[in-house]
């Protein structure tokens, strides 16, 4: 996800935002369950929606952009 704007170029810049919050957010999780603030369900819950989420903006995106360059080549 950290990589994703030199993996995959073309997306708009606030879904490369997202990706790196998304990280962070799953990394904070990980050092509060480290801390003993979580616990493990706490964790996985977590890290499941937020990968879940990121899952679901990325095959939208994925979409717009196929659909954008469809466009531009038709053009």
């Amino acid at each position: 996800m950290l990589f994703l704007a030199r993996l995959v170029p073309g997306y708009r810049p606030i879904f490369y935002t997202i990706s790196i919050v998304t990280v962070v957010l799953i990394v904070v999780a990980a050092v509060l369950k480290v801390a003993g603030l979580f616990s493990l369900i706490g964790l996985e819950l977590a890290g499941f929606a937020l990968a879940g989420l990121w899952l679901l903006l990325f095959e939208r995106n994925t979409d717009l952009l196929v659909a954008r360059t469809v466009i531009k080549h038709r053009e």
